[in-house]
């Protein structure tokens, strides 16, 4: 019984952050775009971001996701350019494949803001297409810095506290079905 409740109270403590999130400082997207524009499997494609102001951002992670068959990449550590501009390289990609990608910002006060997202599609060489919308960036702004929308910013933190407590409760399950063998 104990350990259940040491469990839960856990659960709780990783919770509780998601309910009540700290305000995070503000960076404005310059823009979120790849080169080259039009992609190819033969292409090495490169991610980049620009802000506003980069002397508040601690650090800049990438996220890609291939969406079929569903991949995501791990968070890589973009690395700063210069200029207010960050970059990592995602590298080649399948023919066909659709590939979408977003930032999350961390402010070197510790806050976490999941911002721009944009996507690409690998086309044949030759051909047309490819891209996401034409002014690299699919947060509803034309590129010049517009704001996130507020619900989708803390989606990562909601899907790993989902993950969390599946987690949780399945060890209490183990823990609580080899105690009643024993006992």
């Amino acid at each position: 019984m104990r350990a259940k409740w040491s469990a839960l109270s856990a659960l709780g403590l990783l919770v509780l952050p998601l309910a009540f999130p700290a305000p995070a400082a503000e960076v404005d997207v310059v823009g979120l775009y790849h080169e080259p524009d039009k992609v190819t499997k033969n292409d090495e494609v490169i991610v980049y971001l620009e802000v506003d102001d980069s002397s508040n951002i601690s650090v800049v992670y990438l996220v890609f996701c291939i969406i079929d068959p569903p991949v995501c990449s791990q968070a890589f550590r973009m690395t700063y350019q210069g200029d207010n501009t960050y970059s990592y390289k995602i590298g080649k990609f399948k023919e066909g494949q659709d590939v979408k990608y977003n930032i999350t910002i961390e402010t070197k006060d510790g806050n976490r803001t999941l911002n721009a997202e944009n996507h690409f599609a690998v086309v044949p060489a030759g051909t047309d297409g490819g891209n996401g919308n034409q002014n690299n960036t699919t947060d509803g702004t034309d590129g010049t810095g517009g704001k996130d929308d507020p619900s989708r910013m803390y989606m990562v933190y909601v899907v790993a506290g989902v993950v969390v407590i599946v987690a949780v409760a399945a060890s209490a399950l183990v823990i609580v079905r080899r105690r009643r063998k024993g006992a």
